[in-house]
């Protein structure tokens, strides 16, 4: 229904405007799904894991637990998001794995890793 007023019409259209910068602003914010890398999108095939991990960074520690795990990188799952660094070494105790990585994306309390080439 398209109103006959003119300053109707003008504010219909200010709030459709408004409601796509609203759409593309969220898109921006939480990626373009919404939704974690697809098995498409990744470069090695990750396997599911449930192990203990440490993230450590400037002589500090935050404990997390690695969901899955690939060549390339990692999904963990942290507490606390607010506390977790961009970069950081993390290590897996099990394995006696230490690996440099850097976050490539953020979903509430699971965080996606990639390892820096070494």
């Amino acid at each position: 229904m398209i109103p006959d007023d003119p300053t109707k019409l003008i504010a219909v259209a200010i709030v459709g405007v408004g409601l796509v910068l609203l759409v593309a602003s969220a898109l921006l914010f939480f990626g373009s799904t919404g939704r974690k890398p697809s098995a498409e999108n990744r470069i090695a095939r990750r396997r599911r894991v449930l192990k203990a991990g440490r993230i450590e960074f400037n002589g500090n520690g935050i404990e997390c637990i690695v969901r899955n795990i690939s060549e390339t990188g990692a999904a963990i799952e942290v507490a606390s998001p607010i506390q977790c660094p961009l970069a950081f070494v993390l290590v897996i105790p099990s394995d006696a794995s230490i690996k440099p990585c850097h976050v490539v994306w953020q979903r509430g309390k699971r965080i996606g890793v990639r390892f820096n080439a070494t």
